[in-house]
């Protein structure tokens, strides 16, 4: 028996799935995935990070945002919500609903054992 062919998603559809989703998932090329926690050492790193980030970058027109904030990375193919995300400037979302950046000038991923080859 022939594997099922796995439907591909358009960014549009994935939006919509992911608005009304009660969990995250990133997106890749047409492929929707879940996202999985992270551990307490992880937490602890991003939130240091982002401070430090935050205090180093007071002086100048940069926003940092933490995991919240979903991230297209366009010519990637990718929707994300990378551990830290920093915008410079006027930030530039999907559409109306601004929920997705555009325009990340900084993306920050504390990696770990199990999620580094995925990131990288």
């Amino acid at each position: 028996m022939a594997a099922q062919p796995i439907p591909r998603l358009t960014s549009e559809q994935y939006l919509e799935i992911e608005r009304a989703s009660d969990t995250r998932h990133e997106y890749f090329n047409g492929e929707m995935l879940a996202m999985s926690g992270g551990s307490l050492s992880q937490s602890v790193i991003i939130f240091n990070l982002g401070g430090e980030l935050r205090t180093a970058l007071k002086p100048c027109p940069c926003r940092v945002m933490g995991q919240d904030m979903r991230t297209s990375v366009a010519y990637a193919g990718l929707y994300t919500y990378p551990d830290i995300v920093v915008v410079c400037g006027e930030s530039q979302y999907a559409d109306n609903r601004q929920d997705t950046i555009t325009n990340p000038t900084l993306i920050l991923e504390v990696l770990s054992p199990g999620t580094e080859a995925y990131h990288r």
